[in-house]
């Protein structure tokens, strides 16, 4: 019994070994397919986004039909989700990533939405928002985008229209300006802008247009395109430094006024001094002058009555002359008759 146990339990060991080497096989196999499939798929995708499959459709602004068509038939829009479409416009959601400059001094941001969390977008700031699709636009076909309603309601600006040329193939970055005094808050796939397709018309020589694709670009390569040629590295908002250089003016205006005020009121009090001085020493002036006018006055009323009585004088010294001659008169007179009467009495 016990060899047969053993010769069963080895019987049932090859089975799941061939068992297991089957599926490993099916696996491959199936892995294989899959592979090629997606090849071949990825495939019918190029040459769709390089011949247009739908010369039916007329070349204009497409409908959400048309639309769902062509990313059907060319895969231009990762993760499409058919429930994102409008009539004529498709919403497309905000990233993994942002990356911004908080000011001129400062190197670039980089911050993962999905594991950091929402970033906030500072009022007075710029910042660089990633787009969730991968896109991958046909040869005949232009995009066209701009911020969705309630954004543009915040105060939030994108740009006027910006335009993604046919053959684009890679990862789009916009930048959010937010002008207002308000702080905003976005997170990882929130809703961020409406996307329109707008098909060409066909080229005159009905050639095949060849692209110089870059698909691998990244946001510094973005980046160091456009500063090229300039002398920053950085993309920031010169309303915050402006504002500083203005207060930085602001308060040496102010210290500036404030120096003037205490010169002014400096100045004023000096014044004002000079002023009760100057008002102090013409008074005074004014009242020796009083005084002196007094005193000339009690001086002329005292001259005029020397003066009367000096005439008073006069009158009574020309009285007594007048008295003096009388009585000298008189005394010639009586020395006259009394030198008669002398001499009369000689005689007698």
């Amino acid at each position: 019994m016990v060899e047969n146990r053993c010769s069963n339990e080895a019987q049932n060991n090859e089975k799941n070994d061939c068992d297991n080497n089957t599926n490993s096989e099916n696996s491959k196999e199936t892995n294989g397919n899959l592979n090629e499939n997606s090849a071949s798929k990825e495939e019918e995708y190029q040459k769709n986004r390089e011949q247009d499959p739908f010369i039916d459709i007329t070349p204009s602004l497409l409908n959400s039909e048309d639309v769902i068509r062509y990313v059907k038939a060319t895969d231009m829009i990762s993760n499409f989700d058919e429930s994102m479409m409008k009539e004529a416009t498709y919403t497309v959601r905000i990233g993994k990533y942002c990356y911004y400059w908080e000011d001129n001094k400062t190197e670039r941001k980089k911050r993962d939405l999905e594991k950091d969390g929402p970033f906030k977008l500072k009022k007075d700031s710029i910042v660089f928002v990633e787009l969730e699709p991968t896109f991958k636009v046909p040869n005949y076909i232009a995009l066209r985008f701009n911020l969705k309603i309630e954004h543009v309601y915040k105060g939030l600006l994108l740009g006027t229209g910006p335009i993604v040329d046919p053959g684009f193939e890679g990862k789009l970055f916009i930048p959010l300006h937010n002008l207002t005094s308000n702080d905003y808050k976005f997170h990882y796939r929130d809703e961020l802008i409406y996307m329109e397709f707008t098909k060409l018309s066909r080229h005159s020589k009905n050639e095949p247009i060849k692209f110089n694709k870059n698909p691998d670009r990244d946001f510094t390569n973005y980046i160091e395109k456009a500063l090229k040629g300039t002398s920053s590295d950085k993309v920031v908002n010169s309303i915050p430094d402006d504002i500083k250089k203005f207060e930085e003016m602001y308060e040496k205006i102010q210290k500036r006024k404030r120096f003037d005020i205490v010169a002014g009121v400096v100045l004023f009090l000096t014044f004002m001094a000079v002023i009760v001085s100057l008002y102090s020493y013409v008074h005074s002036v004014n009242a020796r002058f009083d005084n002196s006018i007094e005193k000339i006055y009690m001086l002329e009323k005292n001259v005029e009555k020397t003066q009367e009585e000096n005439k008073e004088l006069r009158e009574k010294l020309n009285k007594m002359e007048h008295k003096n001659q009388e009585l000298e008169h008189m005394i010639d007179i009586n020395k006259l008759n009394s030198k008669d009467s002398i001499e009369s009495e000689n005689k007698d």
